[in-house]
């Protein structure tokens, strides 16, 4: 059985994943964030929970600090086989590239106060933890590129995983602005040009997680797909960059899902401002994919004012809303933390953390007492 848990981290993204077969049971962890107020990230909290006492793998997708954001704690807190991250330059490798990197992350941490601080500060320590466990051999380094880059962690036998994003021609961009003491290095939407993206199959069922894999990548990966007669065709996705409307758009959905399955899950990080976009959303509907999202959308009434512009909108559904929204300026929950399980014969049932009603899949039964 392999369940994916899609974690409510806000604007983020973190994913923890469980595996059980005859063997026991193995963890693993995509990406973390750590919202303002919260002293643990939920990564961490969740592998608690399930009783991890250590990962196969840990993986960095790309250097933004909502995929990031208390990274270094949970890699602190176990013992790793492999740690998986974008094209950074070969650091581990290159000492020169290395210190260069680290300079201009200690320049922007003694040059800036508040939020930027900690990001750059949180970016060192996962790299310079990273770098020493792999000089030690205590953990394996990999950073991936390339079409279809075939991982085997520890613990997963049984389970087809590959990288699928970013192409091998990104590999010198990041290198580029590490070489220069560019210190835009943090925070810049160029960084999500060297976005991982996830390919997992089992049992027949194959899930993608999409990172922030951009539209260009995508793209491009479309002639690998037609030379290799491969298409990604999944049934589940966790939608790239929590499925704005740049990044993930129709072209985009419909490279990435299996016309012809059934059954299809969309699953997002919503921020309550910009992220998924509506568009995005109503694309799953059309296309009878059941969307997921952790918190409400505005057209879901994240911001209550905005319901009067809602056209055709049912009162009782409305009145709903206007009882979730109770606190218009922050975000709400929708399905909070999603957690999706394969079993061995392909079956695939998702279980949100918060059972309300979702116009978009036509899911109203739980707003019925």
């Amino acid at each position: 059985m392999l369940t994916f848990h899609f974690l409510n981290v806000g604007q983020g993204s973190s994913t923890v994943i469980e595996f059980e077969s005859s063997s026991g049971k193995s963890f693993a962890i995509i990406d973390s964030n750590l919202r303002a107020g919260e002293t643990e990230p939920r990564g961490l909290i969740k592998l608690r929970e399930l009783g991890a006492s250590h990962l196969a793998f840990a993986a960095m997708t790309h250097p933004h600090k909502d995929h990031y954001l208390g990274l270094f704690p949970i890699l602190k807190a176990f013992s790793v086989d492999q740690f998986y991250c974008g094209p950074l330059g070969g650091l581990f490798q290159n000492f020169d590239r290395l210190k260069k990197f680290g300079t201009k992350l200690k320049r922007i941490i003694n040059g800036s106060d508040g939020s930027q601080r900690v990001d750059a500060l949180e970016l060192l320590n996962i790299i310079m933890l990273a770098t020493d466990r792999a000089k030690n051999k205590k953990m394996e380094w990999l950073e991936c590129a390339g079409d279809h880059s075939i991982l085997a962690p520890t613990g997963f036998t049984g389970v087809e995983m590959a990288t699928i994003l970013p192409p091998a021609k990104v590999k010198g961009s990041y290198v580029q602005q590490i070489e220069r003491q560019d210190l835009s290095i943090i925070g810049t939407y160029k960084e999500n040009e060297i976005s991982l993206a996830f390919e997992f199959s089992y049992g027949g069922c194959k899930l993608i997680i999409g990172g922030d894999g951009t539209i260009s990548n995508w793209e491009d990966r479309k002639k690998f797909e037609r030379n290799r007669a491969l298409p990604l065709a999944a049934q589940i996705v966790n939608l790239p960059h929590h499925g704005s409307g740049i990044d993930c758009p129709p072209s985009v959905i419909t490279q990435l899902f299996d016309a012809s399955s059934p059954k299809k899950l969309g699953i997002t990080s919503a921020n309550g401002l910009s992220h998924p976009s509506p568009e995005t959303i109503q694309f799953l509907e059309k296309s009878g994919i059941k969307p997921y999202c952790t918190n409400l959308m505005p057209i879901c009434g994240a911001n209550a004012q905005q319901l009067l512009a809602l056209p055709g909108l049912d009162p009782r559904l409305a009145r709903w809303i206007r009882e979730v929204a109770k606190t218009p300026t922050s975000v709400q929950t929708c399905q909070g933390d999603i957690a999706v399980t394969i079993q061995s014969d392909g079956t695939f049932a998702v279980a949100p953390g918060v059972k309300n009603g979702c116009a978009f899949r036509g899911d109203f039964a739980h707003l019925v007492p």
